[in-house]
C-alpha cells in the first residue's frame, strides 16, 4: 500500500539514551547545547545535544517558535572541513533509531574523518516536543474485500478530524512545509558557526536536501543524495508505477524457476488481478480465537503489492512477491491469505493505527491542487489511480491547506557538486526522478545501479573503494567521477525451491532411467541367449 505502509514501517522511532553533562554557553537561537555521551552500536560516544528554537514561520518570527532537538558529533581532525548534515527520510523519520546499527556507525566514522556530523530532527516529527500524533481506528472484516472507496476515506476522515483538533488547540498546521523545514537547517548551520555544510540523505531526505540547496546554494559545499526525488515528485503517478512493474518484471523474468511455474511476471500479475476481480480467493486462517474467514480481492492484492513490504522498493520484498505469484499459480493460496490477514491487522489492530499528522501536512503542502484530484483510469496501467497514492490525494483534499509556491516545486537549479545514486528497482523514487533532478545540476554525477533498490548507499557498501570515493567527494578531496557511472549488483534471485534439490532430483531421475535401461538391456541379452 502506498504512503500509508511507508508510514507504518518508517515512523516507529526509538528515543536515544543521552547522559547530560554541564550545559555550555550557547548562542541564540540555540536554546541549549550540552556535552554528554550517547550509547551507540560501537559503545559510548561523545556528543553534543542541543535544542534549536526555530520560528514557526521564518518570515514572521513573531508568530511563535518550535523547539527542535539536534545532535552534533564533533570531529577530532586538526583542520575539519564543512560539517555533514544528515537528512532523514519520511517526512517524519529520524536517524536516532539507527545509532544502534553497525552500518550507521561506519557512516558516522567516515564522515567524522573530515568534519563534524549534525542530526537535526524534522519539525513536528515524533522525536520533537508537540508532535502531531493521531490515532486512526479502522474496523475491517478480513472476510470482506477492501474497496477503493473505503480505502480513500480511511485516513481522510480520521486525519481531518485530528487536524481540526490541533487547529482548535492553536497549532498552525500551515507551518509544516518542506520550505520552512529547509530554513530550519540553514538557521542551525548559521547558529553553530558554519559558513558551509555538506548534505547527505535519501528518499524524502533528498527532496529536503534539494530544497535546502535551492534556498542558498552558496552555503552547501557538496551533497550526496540517494533514492532521489525532486521537490515536484511528492506523489506517485500511475505511469511511473507501470514502468516500475516492467523493470521488476525484467529482473524477475531472469529466474528460470519463476518462468517455468508462472511464465512472465507482468502477464502473471495481470492474470491474477483479472481472476481476483471476478472471483476473489476465499479461505480460513487459524487464530488465537479460532478459525477466521479471509477473502482476497483484486484491490487487496494491489494494496499488498504496492507497499513498503511489497514490490515498491526493496529487492528481498520483490523476490517474495514473485514467490507469492508463483505459489498462487500452483494453487497454494495460504501465502496470499496470510498477507491479507497481516494487512487487516496493520490497519485495524486493537490499539488503532498511530500516525503522525506532520507527515501528511508536509506532503500535502508540496502538492499542487490538481494533484489532489484523481486522474482518469488508463486500462493500460495495472495499478491505476484507485491504488497509487489514493489515500494521500484524499487526505490532502480533506485537509485543504495552503500549497507552497510553484517555484518551490520546480526543478532545482544549482552549480553545487552533487552525487545522485539511483536504483533501477526503486519504486519509491524511480530512476526517472533522479534523471529529472540531474537536468538542473550541471555539476552533478548520476550513479546508476540497475539492479539496486531504495537503499542506494548499500550499493556503495559492497565495495569499500566506492565508499571511500564517495567520502572523498563529500570531503572535497576528489571529484565525483572517481566513482563509476554504473554499479552492477548480482541479479535478483527468486527461488521457489533450493537449486540443490532440483539437481538431486534430476540426478535421481537420470539414475532411475539409467537403471531401467540397463535392466532392459540385460533382459534383451538374456532373451537373445535363450
Amino acid at each position: 500500500m502506498t504512503r500509508l505502509a511507508s508510514v507504518l514501517a518508517g515512523l516507529c522511532v526509538l528515543a536515544a539514551s543521552v547522559s547530560h553533562g554541564q550545559e555550555s554557553e550557547a548562542p541564540e537561537p540555540i536554546q541549549s547545547l550540552r556535552e554528554g555521551r550517547i550509547e551507540t552500536a560501537a559503545g559510548p560516544r561523545d556528543v553534543q545535544r542541543g535544542v534549536l528554537s526555530a520560528p514557526r514561520f521564518h518570515d514572521e518570527p513573531g508568530r511563535g517558535r518550535f523547539e527542535i532537538p539536534f545532535l552534533r558529533f564533533k570531529s577530532d581532525v586538526d583542520a575539519p572541513g564543512p560539517p555533514t548534515f544528515l537528512l532523514a527520510g519520511g517526512p517524519g523519520s529520524t536517524y536516532r533509531d539507527d545509532l544502534e546499527d553497525d552500518d550507521f556507525q561506519r557512516w558516522l566514522d567516515g564522515f567524522l574523518a573530515f568534519g563534524d556530523v549534525v542530526l537535526l530532527e524534522q519539525r513536528g516529527s515524533r522525536t520533537t516536543p508537540g508532535a502531531l500524533d493521531c490515532v486512526v481506528s479502522a474496523d475491517i472484516d478480513p472476510a470482506t474485500p477492501i474497496t477503493p472507496a473505503y480505502y480513500k476515506t480511511l485516513l481522510a476522515d480520521s486525519l481531518s478530524e485530528c487536524a481540526d483538533r490541533y487547529r482548535r488547540e492553536g497549532v498552525p498546521l500551515e507551518a509544516f512545509t518542506i520550505v520552512e523545514m529547509a530554513r530550519d537547517f540553514h538557521l542551525l548551520r548559521n547558529a553553530l558557526g558554519y559558513d558551509r555544510m555538506n548534505l547527505m540523505g535519501g528518499s524524502f531526505g533528498s527532496q529536503l536536501g534539494l530544497t535546502i540547496l535551492r534556498l542558498d546554494e552558496d552555503s552547501v559545499h557538496r551533497a550526496i543524495f540517494y533514492g532521489v526525488e525532486g521537490p515536484g515528485n511528492t506523489i506517485d503517478e500511475p505511469e511511473m508505477v507501470d514502468r516500475h512493474i516492467d523493470r521488476v518484471g525484467e529482473a524477475v523474468d531472469e529466474n528460470w524457476q519463476f518462468r517455468l511455474v508462472a511464465g512472465r511476471f507482468r502477464p502473471a500479475l495481470a492474470r491474477l488481478i483479472e481472476r481476483l476481480e471476478s472471483e476473489p480467493i476465499r479461505g480460513t486462517m487459524s487464530t488465537d480465537n479460532g478459525e477466521k474467514a479471509v477473502t482476497v480481492g483484486a484491490f487487496d492484492l494491489k494494496l499488498m503489492l504496492w507497499s513498503r513490504e511489497g514490490m515498491k522498493g526493496y529487492r528481498e520484498n520483490i523476490a517474495r512477491v514473485a514467490q507469492l505469484l508463483a505459489v498462487t499459480r500452483l494453487g497454494q493460496h495460504g501465502y496470499l491469505l496470510d498477507a491479507k490477514a497481516e494487512l487487516v491487522e496493520a490497519l485495524s489492530g486493537e490499539s488503532g493505527l498511530e500516525l503522525n499528522l506532520m507527515t501528511f501536512l508536509v506532503d500535502c503542502s508540496s502538492l499542487s491542487r490538481s494533484a489532489h484530484e484523481f486522474p482518469d483510469r488508463d486500462p493500460a496501467h495495472l495499478f491505476g489511480p484507485e491504488i497509487v497514492d489514493s489515500e494521500l490525494r484524499a487526505v490532502c483534499a480533506a485537509l485543504d491547506l495552503p500549497v507552497i509556491a510553484s517555484d518551490m516545486r520546480s526543478t532545482v537549479q544549482a552549480d553545487t557538486p552533487v552525487l545522485l545514486i539511483s536504483g533501477g528497482l526503486d519504486g519509491f523514487t524511480p530512476p526517472d526522478y533522479a534523471r529529472a533532478a540531474l537536468n538542473g545540476l550541471p555539476n552533478a554525477r548520476l550513479l546508476d545501479v540497475p539492479a539496486g533498490d531504495h537503499d542506494g548507499w548499500a550499493a556503495l557498501e559492497r565495495d569499500p573503494a566506492h565508499v571511500q570515493a564517495a567520502l572523498d567527494f563529500l570531503a572535497g578531496r576528489e571529484p565525483a567521477d572517481r566513482l563509476p557511472a554504473r554499479i552492477d549488483l548480482p541479479p535478483l534471485r527468486v527461488r521457489l525451491i533450493p537449486d540443490w534439490t532440483i539437481f538431486v532430483g534430476f540426478a535421481v531421475v537420470v539414475g532411475l532411467v539409467g537403471l531401467g535401461w540397463r535392466r532392459s538391456r540385460r533382459r534383451k541379452r538374456a532373451g537373445d541367449g535363450g
